[in-house]
């Protein structure tokens, strides 16, 4: 009996486990991603948080992956990681590992926008190297893995300190006690994050999370790829501070090259300092024009030279703070101790920092923590001159409100001519017909905008050129046209990333993989039909350097332009620091010329009168970047020679051999002057000769225009307007042998003045009553000869009260007693004395 108890129970439990594995087979067959433990393997890998280490929502990051391969063969793994809240996209690495090795591996991922915190990243590992559906978890626990990140949900990016190797307490404390300071003063917080440079890569997207970065270290010359690192992320508009005393010129060398020659003369140690102002800054906005430092210990300072820097501070004529442009972004150097730029707060409170900044430190505040992470090129502009080209055009709302409403107006119609005629019955085969001829007109437009233009790619990118650097960014927009769904096929090189279009109701799986370090496609970027429009972070390698060099003739500017790979520059333009814009000839052998004549109206882009449909979406394009809302200065920020090229190979490849590109690329050519020769006739065209407002006799600064936006604004009570112009350094000392001047104003029922001459002995040079238009002047001579051998010339506008008995008593309406000045111009002609 109990053994044919036991046998029974035997051949349940047989049939048991048997019906286990069919369901179990049942379900791997049915369910392909199915979730299994994680078996050992030949080849392992497990990904956590890469560069920074901390993340900011809505900006790209690194991520880092640690693979290891234990068999004696070569074995291939895929690491995938899927951010939270990013509708299915999902950024993998793909990479061979070599027998018996482990190694490391980095590549980019874009945080979408989310709430801030300790943010878990799901990601997967695929041994082979191909995507297998099987999700692998830890052994004995059943959830995907994941590792943790912090992630910052506010606009504000960190401030970060390289630091090298074994540094000492001497090195650190100043430095970061400085950082602090600084943060604090801009935004009430100290957060610095410290980064040691083996921790990132040639990636910029490390360092996205930054808004400022300062370096102290002289250890870069053994991180090449964090240097290139460095540049990219700040040509894109990063904030650098340079601890020149620290890190010695190598770093100036390594990151900023020809942008900045520069080189030590000496060295000092004092223990009292005298920082004076630089004589420049309007003494409104820096009334504090000396500080005097004294420390127990002395400090150190390199006395410098620096061609190109703008002096901020000075101690004994040698500057020790200077400021540099670097494409988008800004360079600080400071080549004395950080102590000397702050000093204990008088008066501390809960949650203020210890020390507090050094009076008229605005400058340097201003340059490193005022930043704009926009694009320059704007997405909306460049998506519909990109519609034009391709042809196609979505319905107006008009259009597609008749297509809704048709039918029903003429089911309503027949409906009630055929019940007055009692013949309702017929409705059963007139409503068929009717809903075929409302039909009809969508149908034709579908067919019609489906069949203007095969596949299409189109892209706009702006690229900033900086002397002597052959890796430049060229960041923009890519327009796609695809007639029906289906997947789009994009790859890229050079580190270039391309982002998906945002669309929150889309949650397929795409998926940025990464096959090399700059090498990149997507997969499964299914696109809807229609246009589709994409951000690009492209890098561009070129064989030789981007280069304007100029210098001045009896005609006007002329020089030489030489543009590397790139081809076939055409529609030059010259922008300055003026409001003001200039066409540029272009000759044989890339010669170019500028004469005063080819100055443009406002809002002009080209000579002709009539412009083709290229010109047209260019001016479109040109307008939207020099008219960019929210910018905080003009654009751009040195005089540069503007013009559209094309490009030899493009880093991004969209679509397949059946789809029509396209790439549109305008080059910002920062123009190097060089000295005409002395004793010749030169003409300066007014373009390159900037001015700003300054304070007059009085010491008031008029508001009619802004010198960091470089526009003229409406008044409508007079006043006086002190300009100062600024003659190229390189024609110093000139001497002018006349000076035409042109005024483009609106100032109808006044009287303005025009004077000229030594800032303290300004002399009457004519007068206009109620100008309007453009009004053309001389300056004599005499009056400024002396002024401009300094390099400096001096121009006063007397704007007079609106004549209230100008005005009809029989005039009715709104009248509008403001008066505006569009651009006042001065080209100079004379010579470069010895």
């Amino acid at each position: 009996m109990t053994l044919k108890y036991q046998t029974t129970c035997a051949g349940l439990t047989v049939l048991r486990l048997c019906g286990v594995a069919l369901l179990t087979g049942l379900i791997a067959v049915l369910v392909p991603s199915a979730v299994a433990d994680e078996e050992p393997t030949p080849v392992y890998g497990r990904v956590h948080a890469g560069g920074t280490a901390r993340y900011m929502a809505g900006r790209w990051c690194l991520v880092k992956g640690f693979v290891s391969n234990s068999s004696d063969v070569e074995q291939a793994i895929q690491l995938v990681v899927t951010p939270p809240e990013g509708n299915g996209i999902q950024y993998a690495r793909k990479l061979s590992v070599p027998a018996g090795c482990s190694l490391e591996t980095v590549w980019p991922m874009f945080v979408p926008k989310m709430e801030g915190g300790n943010i878990n990243f799901r990601y997967l590992v695929f041994p082979g190297g191909e995507d297998d559906g099987v999700i692998r978890t830890k052994r004995f626990e059943n959830k995907v893995t994941s590792f943790n990140a912090i992630v910052e949900g506010e606009q504000v990016g960190y401030t970060g300190w390289l630091s090298p190797e074994n540094v000492d307490e001497a090195h650190r404390g100043p430095v970061l006690t400085f950082l602090r300071a600084l943060r604090f003063n801009a935004f009430r917080e100290q957060r610095v994050v410290t980064l040691i440079p083996r921790e990132l890569s040639n990636h910029s997207e490390g360092l996205d999370s930054l808004d400022q970065l300062a370096v102290s270290g002289n250890d870069l010359q053994n991180y090449p790829e964090v240097c290139e690192a460095i540049r990219l992320w700040l040509q894109r508009g990063g904030r650098l501070l340079i601890f020149l005393d620290r890190s010695g010129t190598s770093a100036t060398d390594l990151l900023l090259g020809d942008a900045l020659p520069l080189s030590v003369v000496g060295e000092t140690s004092t223990n009292k300092v005298t920082l004076d102002l630089n004589p420049e800054y309007r003494q409104d906005q820096f009334p504090v024009r000396q500080v005097i430092r004294e420390f127990d210990e002395p400090i150190r300072y390199l006395r410098t030279q620096a061609t190109g820097a703008e002096p901020i501070w000075l101690v004994d004529g040698w500057p020790v703070a200077m400021r540099v442009g670097y494409g988008r972004g800004t360079v600080i150097i400071s080549t004395i101790s950080p102590e000397v730029f702050y000093k204990p707060r008088a008066e501390n409170t809960n949650g203020d920092a210890p020390e507090e900044l050094i009076s008229s430190m605005r400058r340097i505040q201003d340059s490193l923590f005022t930043t704009n992470r926009d694009k320059l090129l704007v997405s909306e502009t460049v998506t519909q001159q990109a519609a034009t080209q391709i042809g196609y055009s979505i319905p107006t709302r008009g259009y597609a409100a008749a297509l809704t409403i048709g039918f029903p107006v003429l089911l309503l119609v027949a409906g009630g001519l055929l019940l007055r005629k009692q013949q309702g019955e017929r409705l059963i085969w007139v409503l068929p017909c009717l809903a075929t001829i409302a039909a009809v007109p969508a149908a034709w437009s579908g067919i019609e905008m489906r069949s203007i233009a095969p596949p299409t790619a189109i892209q706009h990118q702006i690229l900033k050129a900086i002397p002597g650097q052959t890796q430049l960014v060229s960041d923009g927009f890519a327009t796609v046209y695809t007639p029906s769904p289906g997947p789009l096929i994009a790859s890229a090189i050079e580190g270039t990333t391309m982002e998906p279009p945002v669309d929150e109701t889309n949650a397929d799986i795409r998926r940025q993989l990464w096959t090399g370090k700059s090498e990149n496609h997507w997969v499964n970027l299914n696109l809807p039909s229609g246009i589709s429009s994409m951000s690009i972070r492209s890098n561009r390698r070129l064989s030789a350097p981007l280069a304007a060099h100029a210098t001045f003739d009896e005609n006007g500017l002329t020089g030489t332009l030489t543009t590397s790979d790139l081809t076939n520059p055409t529609d030059l333009i010259f922008a300055g620091l003026t409001p003001d814009r200039m066409v540029v000839k272009l000759g044989d052998n890339m010669q170019f010329s500028s004469v005063p004549e080819d100055i443009l109206s406002e809002n002009e882009y080209f000579r002709e009168t009539l412009l083709n449909e290229e010109q047209s979406q260019r001016a479109a394009v040109l307008q939207s970047l020099f008219t960019r809302a929210g910018q905080v200065e003009a654009f751009p920020d040195s005089p540069s020679i503007m013009y559209w090229a094309e490009a030899k190979s493009s880093s991004v490849t969209i679509g397949d051999e059946d789809t029509r590109r396209q790439e549109s690329l305008l080059v910002v050519q920062p123009l190097q002057l060089h000295a005409p020769e002395a004793g010749k006739p030169i003409t300066i065209p007014s373009a390159l000769v900037p001015y700003k407002v300054i304070a007059d006799a009085n010491g008031s600064v008029s508001a009619a225009f802004n010198n960091t936006k470089r526009e003229w604004s409406p008044r409508e009570e007079g006043g006086n307007i002190l300009l100062e112009y600024t003659l190229p350094a390189e024609c110093s000392p000139f001497e002018p042998t006349s000076i035409k001047g042109s005024i483009r104003i609106r100032a109808g029922s006044r009287r303005i003045r025009i004077l000229a001459g030594p800032k303290d002995q300004l002399a009457l040079v004519t007068e206009l009553n109620s100008p309007v238009g453009v009004m053309d002047f001389d300056i004599p001579v005499a009056l400024v000869a002396d002024s401009c051998k300094t390099g400096r010339m001096y121009v006063q506008l007397e704007v007079g009260a609106f004549a209230q008995g100008s005005s009809s008593d029989s005039m009715q309406g709104e009248q509008d007693d403001a008066w505006k000045i569009d651009n006042i111009l001065l080209t100079f002609r004379g010579q470069r004395q010895n």
